[in-house]
């Protein structure tokens, strides 16, 4: 991690350094054979194109969104430059728009980016609210406000 950022330096406006993502097909089973909600769309790229309202390319599957949400955790830690203020105060609400097509060998790569909308101090603890998105190839695949506490 580079420079880690204080309440302070950030401002209302400021661009969150890009975050790219690659999730891999492996990590998805391993945490749909956890949950125990094989086989699906998650882990077999015949079902993925079968109940998909989205167009599914040949031999991929759909990222559990769980797992792109948590890829806002990552970037929100990485422009940050310190796990603290997540730890101490993060939150997200994020709602998701497409599928993230893995793809069975190669993985797929999201692209999370974000914007600081608002600085706040609630009692002791100083706020930072930003806007935040992913896109896969062009194509936004969720959107939605993380929080982070100093």
């Amino acid at each position: 991690m580079g420079k880690q950022l204080t309440f302070d330096e950030i401002k209302v406006g400021d661009e969150m350094t890009p975050f790219a993502r690659r999730f891999m097909q492996e990590n998805v089973n391993i945490v749909m054979a956890i949950v125990g909600s094989v086989p699906n769309w998650h882990v077999d790229p015949s079902q993925a194109s079968a109940v998909s309202d989205w167009k599914m390319k040949p031999d991929h599957t759909a990222l559990p969104g769980v797992m792109t949400e948590m890829g806002v955790s990552e970037f929100v830690i990485n422009w940050l430059g310190d796990h603290k203020p997540w730890f101490l105060g993060g939150r997200m609400d994020v709602r998701l728009i497409a599928p993230v097509q893995i793809h069975v060998h190669g993985g797929g790569d999201v692209i999370y980016t974000g914007k600081v909308a608002e600085k706040k101090v609630e009692g002791d603890k100083k706020i930072v609210v930003c806007q935040v998105k992913g896109e896969q190839e062009g194509i936004q695949v969720m959107d939605g406000v993380a929080q982070v506490a100093f």
